[in-house]
Parts: structure tokens; C-alpha cells; sequence
């Protein structure tokens, strides 16, 4: 993980790309605007993170927490309707 600008971390994994959000972007960072920011560390997310290259790119790999895991399980329990019904009540979203 390399520090880029405040907050604004890079992180390589196997080779790397010709197509990023940096070789897409038209206007530069406003580096005085993130300059004002507050210094902060590494995101803890990225104290886990694992990669495997193998023949087809770069396999990465983000642990989640056990609310993810619960939402994983669920999902692989219910059709979509009901997995969608689900969430929205546990949620308490009403579209």
C-alpha cells in the first residue's frame, strides 16, 4: 500500500494495468484540496487483503465482516423475490 496523496492510497497487485482510473481521468487531483484533508492511515481493510496471480490476472482477495458473510448466506438460501423482500424488511426500505 503506498501513500499517494491524503486519503488517497495505490495498491499494486501482480502486473499492472494499462487502464486505470488515473489513465482515464481529464482533469488532475485539486492536491491542495486533499492536502487540507486530515492525515489518516491505511484503511484496516487493507491490513487483510490477499493475491494470487494465475493465468488468467490477479485474484484479490477482501475479507468481510460477519454482517456480509449473513447477507452471502442468505442470498444463497432464496430466490431473488424472496432474498429482495428479505433485505428490504431487514432494512426497513420501502421501494
Amino acid at each position: 500500500m503506498i501513500p499517494i496523496l491524503s486519503g488517497v492510497w495505490r495498491l499494486d497487485c501482480g502486473a499492472s494495468a494499462t487502464i486505470t482510473p488515473v489513465s482515464l481521468r481529464e482533469l488532475p487531483p485539486d492536491t491542495n484540496a486533499l492536502a487540507g484533508m486530515p492525515a489518516v492511515g491505511a484503511p484496516d481493510m487493507f491490513t487483510h487483503l490477499t493475491w494470487e496471480t494465475t493465468a488468467r490476472g490477479v485474484v484479490v482477495r477482501i475479507p468481510v465482516g460477519d454482517d456480509a458473510e449473513m447477507v452471502v448466506a442468505v442470498r444463497k438460501a432464496h430466490d431473488d423475490a424472496t432474498f429482495e423482500a428479505t433485505m428490504r424488511e431487514t432494512l426497513g426500505l420501502t421501494w
